[in-house]
Protein backbone atom coordinates (compact mmCIF):
# COMPACT_ATOMS: atom_id res chain seq x y z
CA UNK A 1 0.00 0.00 0.00
CA UNK A 2 1.12 3.38 -1.24
CA UNK A 3 1.53 6.25 1.14
CA UNK A 4 -2.37 7.53 1.01
CA UNK A 5 -1.47 11.88 1.27
CA UNK A 6 1.70 13.50 -0.98
CA UNK A 7 2.98 16.15 0.75
CA UNK A 8 1.22 18.67 -1.48
CA UNK A 9 -2.08 17.15 0.06
CA UNK A 10 -1.12 17.00 3.71
CA UNK A 11 -0.41 20.79 3.25
CA UNK A 12 -3.50 22.13 1.96
CA UNK A 13 -4.74 19.55 4.92
CA UNK A 14 -2.83 20.69 7.96
CA UNK A 15 -3.91 24.64 5.89
CA UNK A 16 -7.55 23.34 6.21
CA UNK A 17 -7.60 21.98 9.92
CA UNK A 18 -5.92 25.01 11.10
CA UNK A 19 -9.00 27.05 9.76
CA UNK A 20 -11.89 24.58 11.06
CA UNK A 21 -9.85 24.60 14.45
CA UNK A 22 -10.28 20.60 15.01
CA UNK A 23 -7.42 19.91 17.63
CA UNK A 24 -7.70 16.00 17.75
CA UNK A 25 -6.60 15.80 13.90
CA UNK A 26 -2.25 14.93 13.81
CA UNK A 27 -0.19 16.50 11.53
CA UNK A 28 1.23 13.56 8.51
CA UNK A 29 4.22 11.79 9.16
CA UNK A 30 6.29 13.05 5.68
CA UNK A 31 8.47 9.63 6.42
CA UNK A 32 8.05 7.26 3.35
CA UNK A 33 7.08 4.25 4.75
CA UNK A 34 3.62 2.64 4.53
CA UNK A 35 0.83 3.34 6.76
CA UNK A 36 -1.70 0.95 7.89
CA UNK A 37 -4.24 0.78 4.87
CA UNK A 38 -7.58 2.27 5.72
CA UNK A 39 -10.95 2.24 4.29
CA UNK A 40 -13.74 4.79 4.83
CA UNK A 41 -17.76 4.03 4.72
CA UNK A 42 -18.82 7.53 3.84
CA UNK A 43 -22.49 7.36 3.28
CA UNK A 44 -23.50 10.92 4.65
CA UNK A 45 -25.90 12.90 2.28
CA UNK A 46 -23.43 16.34 2.12
CA UNK A 47 -20.08 16.16 0.63
CA UNK A 48 -18.48 19.35 1.17
CA UNK A 49 -14.62 20.50 0.02
CA UNK A 50 -13.62 20.21 3.44
CA UNK A 51 -15.35 16.72 3.65
CA UNK A 52 -13.96 15.82 0.62
CA UNK A 53 -10.30 17.22 1.53
CA UNK A 54 -10.63 14.72 4.74
CA UNK A 55 -11.52 11.55 2.76
CA UNK A 56 -8.53 12.32 0.27
CA UNK A 57 -6.25 10.55 3.51
CA UNK A 58 -7.88 7.61 3.13
CA UNK A 59 -6.76 4.73 0.74
CA UNK A 60 -10.07 3.56 -0.24
CA UNK A 61 -13.32 5.55 0.61
CA UNK A 62 -17.23 4.01 0.23
CA UNK A 63 -19.30 6.73 -0.99
CA UNK A 64 -23.19 6.89 -2.07
CA UNK A 65 -23.70 6.01 -6.16
CA UNK A 66 -25.83 9.39 -5.41
CA UNK A 67 -22.76 11.68 -4.92
CA UNK A 68 -21.84 11.74 -8.50
CA UNK A 69 -24.92 13.01 -9.41
CA UNK A 70 -25.40 15.44 -6.11
CA UNK A 71 -21.54 16.42 -5.38
CA UNK A 72 -19.35 16.15 -8.99
CA UNK A 73 -17.08 18.52 -8.17
CA UNK A 74 -15.97 17.41 -4.64
CA UNK A 75 -15.96 14.21 -6.03
CA UNK A 76 -12.90 15.55 -8.69
CA UNK A 77 -11.28 17.21 -5.66
CA UNK A 78 -11.02 13.76 -3.80
CA UNK A 79 -9.26 12.28 -7.01
CA UNK A 80 -7.35 15.72 -7.61
CA UNK A 81 -6.07 15.63 -4.22
CA UNK A 82 -5.07 11.88 -4.21
CA UNK A 83 -5.00 10.21 -7.67
CA UNK A 84 -4.03 6.43 -5.99
CA UNK A 85 -7.29 6.51 -4.39
CA UNK A 86 -10.08 4.05 -5.16
CA UNK A 87 -13.55 5.53 -4.85
CA UNK A 88 -16.11 2.49 -4.34
CA UNK A 89 -20.17 3.26 -5.48
CA UNK A 90 -22.46 2.06 -2.63
CA UNK A 91 -25.29 0.03 -3.96
CA UNK A 92 -27.86 -2.79 -2.30
CA UNK A 93 -27.82 -5.77 -4.13
CA UNK A 94 -30.54 -7.11 -1.70
CA UNK A 95 -32.73 -4.19 -1.42
CA UNK A 96 -34.25 -1.10 -2.67
CA UNK A 97 -34.25 2.08 -0.24
CA UNK A 98 -37.67 3.81 -0.70
CA UNK A 99 -36.27 7.18 -0.75
CA UNK A 100 -34.21 6.14 -4.11
CA UNK A 101 -37.82 6.18 -5.67
CA UNK A 102 -38.14 10.08 -4.57
CA UNK A 103 -34.18 11.42 -5.53
CA UNK A 104 -33.61 13.73 -8.37
CA UNK A 105 -34.83 12.73 -11.76
CA UNK A 106 -31.30 12.37 -12.97
CA UNK A 107 -29.70 10.64 -9.96
CA UNK A 108 -28.50 7.26 -10.23
CA UNK A 109 -30.28 5.91 -7.40
CA UNK A 110 -33.81 7.23 -9.82
CA UNK A 111 -32.82 5.85 -12.71
CA UNK A 112 -32.33 2.89 -10.36
CA UNK A 113 -35.88 2.85 -8.62
CA UNK A 114 -37.72 3.93 -11.82
CA UNK A 115 -36.84 0.67 -13.96
CA UNK A 116 -37.86 -1.85 -10.71
CA UNK A 117 -41.35 -3.94 -11.63
CA UNK A 118 -43.23 -4.92 -8.99
CA UNK A 119 -43.02 -8.55 -9.98
CA UNK A 120 -39.05 -8.81 -8.62
CA UNK A 121 -39.71 -7.23 -4.81
CA UNK A 122 -39.59 -10.15 -2.91
CA UNK A 123 -42.81 -10.71 0.10
CA UNK A 124 -45.15 -12.74 1.02
CA UNK A 125 -48.77 -13.96 -0.42
CA UNK A 126 -50.09 -11.21 1.37
CA UNK A 127 -47.20 -8.36 1.07
CA UNK A 128 -45.90 -7.31 -1.86
CA UNK A 129 -43.11 -5.56 0.01
CA UNK A 130 -41.32 -6.42 3.44
CA UNK A 131 -38.17 -4.56 4.89
CA UNK A 132 -35.56 -5.44 7.61
CA UNK A 133 -33.82 -2.27 7.74
CA UNK A 134 -36.49 0.66 7.89
CA UNK A 135 -37.53 2.03 4.65
CA UNK A 136 -35.39 -0.58 2.41
CA UNK A 137 -37.32 -2.93 -0.03
CA UNK A 138 -36.13 -6.39 0.19
CA UNK A 139 -35.76 -7.64 -3.64
CA UNK A 140 -35.68 -10.95 -5.11
CA UNK A 141 -32.26 -12.42 -6.20
CA UNK A 142 -33.43 -15.95 -6.67
CA UNK A 143 -32.86 -17.34 -10.15
CA UNK A 144 -36.35 -18.18 -10.28
CA UNK A 145 -37.46 -14.42 -9.90
CA UNK A 146 -40.06 -13.45 -12.55
CA UNK A 147 -38.88 -12.54 -15.66
CA UNK A 148 -39.60 -9.17 -16.88
CA UNK A 149 -38.55 -8.07 -20.50
CA UNK A 150 -36.02 -10.83 -20.03
CA UNK A 151 -34.40 -10.29 -17.09
CA UNK A 152 -34.32 -10.72 -13.33
CA UNK A 153 -33.05 -8.51 -10.44
CA UNK A 154 -29.84 -10.40 -10.86
CA UNK A 155 -29.22 -9.65 -13.86
CA UNK A 156 -30.76 -6.34 -14.56
CA UNK A 157 -28.64 -4.93 -11.50
CA UNK A 158 -25.31 -5.94 -13.14
CA UNK A 159 -25.66 -4.31 -16.15
CA UNK A 160 -26.88 -1.23 -14.78
CA UNK A 161 -23.79 -0.80 -12.06
CA UNK A 162 -21.95 -0.86 -15.57
CA UNK A 163 -23.63 1.34 -17.25
CA UNK A 164 -24.55 4.23 -15.05
CA UNK A 165 -22.19 3.87 -12.94
CA UNK A 166 -19.14 1.91 -13.99
CA UNK A 167 -18.70 3.88 -16.93
CA UNK A 168 -18.58 7.21 -15.92
CA UNK A 169 -15.49 6.81 -15.28
CA UNK A 170 -14.40 7.92 -11.35
CA UNK A 171 -15.86 4.49 -9.69
CA UNK A 172 -13.19 1.89 -9.04
CA UNK A 173 -15.27 -0.92 -7.91
CA UNK A 174 -18.60 -1.33 -6.22
CA UNK A 175 -19.96 -1.75 -2.62
CA UNK A 176 -22.95 -4.38 -2.70
CA UNK A 177 -24.48 -4.22 0.85
CA UNK A 178 -27.84 -6.74 1.46
CA UNK A 179 -25.80 -9.31 -0.23
CA UNK A 180 -27.68 -11.85 1.75
CA UNK A 181 -26.96 -15.52 1.44
CA UNK A 182 -29.80 -16.01 3.46
CA UNK A 183 -32.94 -14.08 4.09
CA UNK A 184 -35.46 -15.47 6.49
CA UNK A 185 -33.17 -14.73 10.00
CA UNK A 186 -33.83 -11.08 9.02
CA UNK A 187 -37.15 -10.86 7.22
CA UNK A 188 -38.89 -13.95 9.04
CA UNK A 189 -40.44 -16.57 7.39
CA UNK A 190 -44.02 -17.08 4.64
CA UNK A 191 -41.83 -15.42 1.74
CA UNK A 192 -42.93 -16.12 -1.95
CA UNK A 193 -39.96 -16.51 -4.26
CA UNK A 194 -41.77 -17.26 -7.57
CA UNK A 195 -44.77 -15.07 -6.82
CA UNK A 196 -47.32 -18.10 -7.56
CA UNK A 197 -49.12 -17.10 -4.01
CA UNK A 198 -47.77 -19.96 -2.40
CA UNK A 199 -45.50 -19.52 0.63
CA UNK A 200 -42.21 -21.42 -0.03
CA UNK A 201 -39.91 -23.78 2.77
CA UNK A 202 -37.45 -21.07 4.59
CA UNK A 203 -34.97 -23.49 3.69
CA UNK A 204 -35.56 -23.43 0.03
CA UNK A 205 -36.04 -19.51 0.43
CA UNK A 206 -32.49 -19.01 1.86
CA UNK A 207 -30.84 -21.79 -0.58
CA UNK A 208 -32.22 -20.10 -3.79
CA UNK A 209 -31.69 -16.81 -2.04
CA UNK A 210 -27.89 -17.70 -1.80
CA UNK A 211 -27.63 -19.21 -5.42
CA UNK A 212 -29.25 -16.05 -6.86
CA UNK A 213 -27.45 -13.53 -4.94
CA UNK A 214 -23.92 -15.63 -6.23
CA UNK A 215 -24.97 -15.41 -9.98
CA UNK A 216 -25.83 -11.40 -9.61
CA UNK A 217 -21.93 -11.16 -8.27
CA UNK A 218 -20.73 -13.19 -10.72
CA UNK A 219 -22.66 -11.55 -13.68
CA UNK A 220 -21.61 -8.53 -11.78
CA UNK A 221 -17.75 -9.38 -12.32
CA UNK A 222 -18.67 -10.00 -16.00
CA UNK A 223 -20.09 -6.84 -16.61
CA UNK A 224 -17.67 -4.37 -14.82
CA UNK A 225 -14.55 -6.89 -15.78
CA UNK A 226 -11.40 -7.97 -13.98
CA UNK A 227 -10.11 -4.77 -13.17
CA UNK A 228 -13.24 -3.30 -10.68
CA UNK A 229 -13.56 -3.72 -7.04
CA UNK A 230 -16.38 -5.72 -5.59
CA UNK A 231 -16.39 -5.58 -1.73
CA UNK A 232 -19.51 -7.67 0.10
CA UNK A 233 -21.29 -7.08 3.34
CA UNK A 234 -20.72 -9.53 5.85
CA UNK A 235 -21.54 -13.13 3.86
CA UNK A 236 -18.44 -15.30 3.98
CA UNK A 237 -20.00 -17.53 1.20
CA UNK A 238 -18.91 -15.19 -1.53
CA UNK A 239 -15.47 -14.70 -1.09
CA UNK A 240 -15.01 -16.14 -4.15
CA UNK A 241 -16.76 -13.61 -6.55
CA UNK A 242 -15.24 -11.00 -4.54
CA UNK A 243 -12.36 -9.02 -3.80
CA UNK A 244 -13.56 -8.24 -0.22
CA UNK A 245 -15.84 -8.73 2.74
CA UNK A 246 -16.49 -6.46 5.15
CA UNK A 247 -16.49 -7.58 8.73
CA UNK A 248 -19.14 -5.12 10.32
CA UNK A 249 -19.39 -4.07 14.05
CA UNK A 250 -16.21 -5.55 14.84
CA UNK A 251 -15.88 -6.82 17.79
CA UNK A 252 -19.22 -6.41 19.08
CA UNK A 253 -20.13 -9.92 18.61
CA UNK A 254 -16.66 -11.68 19.66
CA UNK A 255 -12.81 -11.38 18.87
CA UNK A 256 -12.47 -14.87 17.34
CA UNK A 257 -14.76 -15.55 14.50
CA UNK A 258 -14.14 -12.89 12.12
CA UNK A 259 -10.22 -12.73 13.34
CA UNK A 260 -9.86 -15.95 12.02
CA UNK A 261 -12.20 -16.35 9.22
CA UNK A 262 -10.27 -12.94 7.39
CA UNK A 263 -7.38 -15.36 7.43
CA UNK A 264 -9.48 -18.21 5.81
CA UNK A 265 -11.00 -16.08 3.44
CA UNK A 266 -7.95 -14.14 2.15
CA UNK A 267 -6.56 -16.40 -0.24
CA UNK A 268 -9.94 -17.16 -1.83
CA UNK A 269 -10.75 -13.71 -2.71
CA UNK A 270 -10.16 -11.97 -6.11
CA UNK A 271 -7.11 -9.20 -6.25
CA UNK A 272 -6.53 -6.80 -4.99
CA UNK A 273 -8.04 -8.65 -2.06
CA UNK A 274 -9.70 -5.65 0.10
CA UNK A 275 -11.01 -7.41 2.97
CA UNK A 276 -12.16 -4.97 5.36
CA UNK A 277 -12.94 -4.75 9.17
CA UNK A 278 -15.16 -1.83 10.59
CA UNK A 279 -15.09 -0.79 14.52
CA UNK A 280 -17.01 1.39 15.61
CA UNK A 281 -18.93 2.96 18.71
CA UNK A 282 -22.63 1.75 18.18
CA UNK A 283 -23.72 4.91 17.09
CA UNK A 284 -22.48 7.33 19.73
CA UNK A 285 -20.43 9.64 19.04
CA UNK A 286 -17.60 8.38 21.33
CA UNK A 287 -14.28 10.03 18.59
CA UNK A 288 -11.95 9.60 21.73
CA UNK A 289 -12.49 5.86 22.44
CA UNK A 290 -8.91 5.21 21.48
CA UNK A 291 -8.60 1.76 23.08
CA UNK A 292 -11.74 0.69 20.66
CA UNK A 293 -9.84 2.16 17.53
CA UNK A 294 -6.91 0.75 18.63
CA UNK A 295 -8.57 -2.81 19.46
CA UNK A 296 -9.81 -2.53 15.69
CA UNK A 297 -6.70 -1.66 13.72
CA UNK A 298 -4.22 -3.70 15.57
CA UNK A 299 -6.79 -6.38 14.75
CA UNK A 300 -7.01 -5.43 11.47
CA UNK A 301 -3.44 -5.27 10.62
CA UNK A 302 -2.48 -8.40 12.35
CA UNK A 303 -5.41 -10.48 9.91
CA UNK A 304 -4.73 -8.79 7.05
CA UNK A 305 -6.93 -6.02 5.84
CA UNK A 306 -8.09 -2.17 5.83
CA UNK A 307 -9.65 -0.74 8.73
CA UNK A 308 -12.37 1.59 9.34
CA UNK A 309 -13.75 3.33 12.07
CA UNK A 310 -16.37 5.35 12.68
CA UNK A 311 -20.02 6.23 14.27
CA UNK A 312 -21.40 2.73 13.96
CA UNK A 313 -24.14 0.93 11.21
CA UNK A 314 -26.69 4.28 10.76
CA UNK A 315 -23.79 6.73 11.35
CA UNK A 316 -20.94 6.15 8.40
CA UNK A 317 -20.28 9.38 7.68
CA UNK A 318 -17.50 10.45 10.23
CA UNK A 319 -14.16 11.54 9.25
CA UNK A 320 -12.03 10.71 12.40
CA UNK A 321 -8.22 10.37 12.43
CA UNK A 322 -5.93 9.21 14.68
CA UNK A 323 -2.36 9.09 15.33
CA UNK A 324 -2.22 5.60 14.64
CA UNK A 325 -3.55 6.37 10.98
CA UNK A 326 0.12 7.87 10.38
CA UNK A 327 2.18 5.31 12.33
CA UNK A 328 5.29 4.45 9.54
CA UNK A 329 5.05 0.65 10.29
CA UNK A 330 5.92 -0.61 6.51
CA UNK A 331 4.24 -3.81 5.43
CA UNK A 332 3.40 -7.34 7.17
CA UNK A 333 6.82 -9.68 6.84
CA UNK A 334 5.55 -12.58 8.63
CA UNK A 335 2.42 -14.89 9.52
CA UNK A 336 0.26 -13.69 12.54
CA UNK A 337 1.31 -15.35 15.78
CA UNK A 338 -0.62 -15.95 18.82
CA UNK A 339 1.36 -16.35 22.44
CA UNK A 340 0.11 -16.34 25.69
CA UNK A 341 -3.36 -15.01 25.09
CA UNK A 342 -1.74 -12.36 22.50
CA UNK A 343 -1.74 -11.78 18.65
CA UNK A 344 1.49 -10.24 17.10
CA UNK A 345 2.60 -9.60 14.03
CA UNK A 346 5.64 -8.23 12.73
CA UNK A 347 6.16 -5.07 9.82
CA UNK A 348 9.09 -4.38 8.12
CA UNK A 349 9.41 -0.78 10.35
CA UNK A 350 6.91 -2.19 13.11
CA UNK A 351 5.04 -4.43 14.95
CA UNK A 352 1.29 -5.11 16.17
CA UNK A 353 0.14 -6.76 19.08
CA UNK A 354 -3.71 -7.13 19.89
CA UNK A 355 -4.76 -8.60 23.48
CA UNK A 356 -8.18 -10.27 22.96
CA UNK A 357 -8.53 -10.95 26.55
CA UNK A 358 -10.15 -9.75 29.65
CA UNK A 359 -6.26 -8.67 31.72
CA UNK A 360 -3.13 -6.69 30.92
CA UNK A 361 -0.65 -9.17 29.61
CA UNK A 362 3.29 -8.47 29.64
CA UNK A 363 5.38 -9.79 26.73
CA UNK A 364 8.83 -9.64 25.67
CA UNK A 365 9.59 -8.11 22.32
CA UNK A 366 11.69 -9.91 20.07
CA UNK A 367 13.61 -6.60 19.35
CA UNK A 368 13.60 -2.92 20.75
CA UNK A 369 10.75 -1.17 19.33
CA UNK A 370 9.74 2.08 20.47
CA UNK A 371 6.14 3.41 21.34
CA UNK A 372 4.18 6.21 18.79
CA UNK A 373 4.65 9.48 20.28
CA UNK A 374 1.21 11.17 19.77
CA UNK A 375 -1.19 13.90 20.88
CA UNK A 376 -4.68 11.91 21.29
CA UNK A 377 -3.81 9.24 24.38
CA UNK A 378 -0.69 10.46 26.06
CA UNK A 379 -1.24 7.78 28.25
CA UNK A 380 -0.72 5.19 25.79
CA UNK A 381 1.62 6.85 22.80
CA UNK A 382 4.06 7.85 25.06
CA UNK A 383 7.29 7.23 22.62
CA UNK A 384 9.15 5.62 25.11
CA UNK A 385 11.78 2.46 24.00
CA UNK A 386 10.77 -0.79 25.03
CA UNK A 387 11.93 -4.41 25.29
CA UNK A 388 9.33 -5.69 26.98
CA UNK A 389 5.63 -3.86 26.68
CA UNK A 390 2.08 -4.31 28.65
CA UNK A 391 -0.84 -4.88 26.49
CA UNK A 392 -4.32 -3.77 28.36
CA UNK A 393 -7.30 -6.13 27.72
CA UNK A 394 -9.64 -5.55 24.82
CA UNK A 395 -6.27 -2.95 23.44
CA UNK A 396 -4.14 -3.05 20.57
CA UNK A 397 -0.93 -1.67 20.18
CA UNK A 398 1.32 -0.31 17.09
CA UNK A 399 5.11 0.07 17.51
CA UNK A 400 8.05 0.91 15.67
CA UNK A 401 11.39 1.00 14.94
CA UNK A 402 13.47 3.24 16.89
CA UNK A 403 14.95 5.60 14.71
CA UNK A 404 19.40 5.26 14.33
Amino acid sequence: MKKRVQNSIRTSIIALLACLCVPQMAVASTDDIETPPLINFFLGYELTDETATMLSRWDIVVLDMDQTYQFPEQMKLIKRLNPDIKLIAYISAGEINEARFHGGLGSPGRILADQIPEQWFLGRPSQSRISWWPGAWLMNATNGAPLINGERWNTFLPRYIHQELMSKGIWDGVFLDGGYSEVTSKFGAGLDINNDGIVDDPKTVDEAYRDGMKTLLQNTRKAIGDDRIIIANSSLEFAQETNGILFENFPRYGFDWPFRSMQDISPLLEQPNVLAINTNTNNLERPNDYRLMRYGLASTLIAGGYYSFDAGDAKHHRTWWYDEYEAPIGVPNSAPKNSSGLWSRQFTNGYVIVNPTKKAITIQLPTRYQKLFGRQDPQINTGEILNEVSVPPEDGLLLVKPKG
